[in-house]
């Protein structure tokens, strides 16, 4: 009899189990994937991807570079109204990804956006920005100057063998830090071709060609004797320069 009882018993909880077991599994929430957008930029030389402090490309004089560190700021990408995000920050030391974040790409067959800052957050104070912002000053770093002049809008350092005498000799050093509102630049970009790189990611594939950031249409910057500028007033002209090629070697991958 008290086997029966222990029989009984074991049943009755194994069954409330089984029942407890299956109302949470009704009661929980369906886990939902959410669309999102990601956008990536590669340097090349021509076709030649670059790689940090590895490939050596030969500029049109015969110049020999390596690219040692590449930032920039992005900022209001958007597409007449519908806005992707307000800013990010490009570094290609941690990756090539410009952003990726919650996004339908259907909006975004065209896309603009600022290379830099614009002049009302280009000076206010970059602590007061959220600590997660692109802008905030602990994400900014190195790439704020100061409350004037600002933010730096984007940062390329090389070293250059400009000997051309076949002995590697890297010694000439190429530092651009363009930064002032007159450097501001706005890049327009229309028929983009987003892929599906994953069930809920579709990406969009950018490029600054150095060949052209280096001559473009006549606009041409030689890396030794045009090889530094902070954007101080002594070297506007250059930065300015640099901006408008730097606007004109962006483009999507076609």
């Amino acid at each position: 009899m008290m086997k029966l009882v222990q029989k009984s018993v074991f049943f009755a909880c194994l069954l409330s189990f089984i029942g407890c077991k299956d109302k949470k599994t009704i009661d929980d929430p369906v886990e939902t994937k959410v669309p999102q957008v990601k956008i990536i930029l590669d340097p090349v030389y021509d076709q030649l991807p670059l790689a940090l402090d590895q490939t050596i490309f030969e500029t049109d004089e015969g110049y020999r570079l390596k690219l040692r560190e590449f930032k920039i700021y992005f900022t209001d990408l958007n597409n007449q109204g519908e806005q992707l995000a307000d800013a990010a920050l490009y570094n290609l030391s941690n990756s090539n990804t410009v952003l990726l974040k919650n996004g339908d790409f259907t909006k975004f067959g065209n896309l603009s956006f600022n290379i830099g800052v614009s002049e009302a957050n280009n000076h206010a104070d970059p602590s007061a920005f959220p600590n997660n912002h692109p802008l905030n000053i602990i994400n900014a770093n190195d790439m704020h100057w100061s409350w004037n002049p600002g933010y730096i809008f984007f940062k390329i350092e090389m070293i250059a063998d400009t000997l051309n005498d076949g002995v590697d000799n890297f010694n000439h050093i190429v530092s651009y830090h363009v930064g002032q509102d007159t450097c501001l630049r706005t890049v327009s970009l229309t028929n983009l071709n987003w892929s599906k790189v994953s069930q809920y990611v579709d990406q969009l594939r950018l490029k600054v060609d150095f060949k052209k950031l280096l001559n473009n249409a006549g606009s041409t910057i030689d890396i030794k004797t045009e090889s530094v500028t902070h954007s101080a007033p002594e070297t506007m002209e250059l930065s300015n320069k640099l901006a408008t090629n730097f606007k004109n070697a962006l483009s999507a991958w076609e």
